[in-house]
């Protein structure tokens, strides 16, 4: 079975400071089941260091923008919904909020983004 990465050219991938060559974390697409089908799921997660400083939005801004040659129609992302800081990043990222649903039994913000060839 080939990995995500060789699937998809905006899988998850570290972002690395270019200063220090540290790795504050990473931005990208998954896979995650969405009522019995297996879906794309965008996502970002930062050190505690490293958050605040825009490093999501720059480094998943990238990525998306490859994603406008993809075969996706939408891509989901899933956001906890007391996570202010992230609902923020997303909605910067052009994801809409659909609705609020159960994601591996936890209620989760669930936001779409669809993609628009540039």
């Amino acid at each position: 079975l080939a990995t995500v990465n060789e699937q998809v050219l905006f899988a998850k991938q570290p972002i690395i400071e270019r200063r220090s060559g540290s790795i504050l974390g990473y931005a990208g697409v998954d896979w995650f089941d969405l009522n019995g089908q297996r879906e794309p799921e965008f996502g970002y997660r930062l050190t505690p260091t490293a958050r605040g400083f825009g490093y999501a939005t720059e480094a998943s801004a990238l990525l998306l923008d490859r994603a406008r040659t993809a075969p996706y129609e939408v891509i989901y992302g899933i956001v906890h919904a007391d996570n202010q800081a992230s609902i923020n990043t997303i909605g910067k990222l052009g994801f809409d909020f659909w609705k609020n649903d159960l994601v591996e039994g936890e209620p989760r913000n669930l936001y779409r983004w669809f993609r628009q060839p540039g």
